[in-house]
Order: structure tokens, then sequence, then C-alpha cells
């Protein structure tokens, strides 16, 4: 039951266009234009002495493109999450 709960909240959502954010005030300068994302040969352990986690993971996704991760469970789509929000938002 609970999933024909969270289809008919999705249902009722607003389309994503009435979310878009005005570029002028809430993105910087060097922000990019054409955002685009190319990963090649990605191979992710969580320490040197684990085994790996994600072995060999290639995919580009271009600018105004969706990505969806799907796969089974433990097969590292979290992880996979994870290390691209980690290092979007470490600047250092």
């Amino acid at each position: 039951m609970v999933s024909v709960e969270r289809l008919h909240e999705f249902h009722e959502l607003p389309p994503e266009e009435a979310f878009k954010l005005d570029q002028d005030k809430s993105i910087g300068k060097d922000w990019p234009l054409n955002p685009s994302i190319a990963v090649k040969d990605l191979t992710v352990r969580y320490r040197t002495c684990l085994p790996v986690c994600i072995d060999g993971l290639s995919f580009a996704v271009g600018a105004g493109e969706r990505l969806g991760v799907v796969g089974r469970t433990g097969s590292g789509k979290s992880s996979m999450v994870s290390l691209f929000l980690h290092h979007a938002f470490d600047r250092t």
C-alpha cells in the first residue's frame, strides 16, 4: 500500500518547470553554461585495505540530460552518488 500512496504523491507534484531557478540570482558566475559529466574507468574503494566497490565504470551525461541510477542491492548505486556529491562540494 505504501507504493500506491507514493505513486499518488508523485502524481500530485507540480511540473518541474515551476521550480526553475532564476540563473541571475542563484548561480555563481563560474557555473558552466553547458555542464556535462564524463566518467571513464572509475574504480572506487572505501579504504585501501578493502576490496573495490565500483570497478571500471564509464558513462557520460550531457547538458540538460537526466540520469537514472538503477541496479541490484549492493551494486554500488549509493557509493557512486555519494562519491559525486562528496567531490561536488569538496572545493579544497
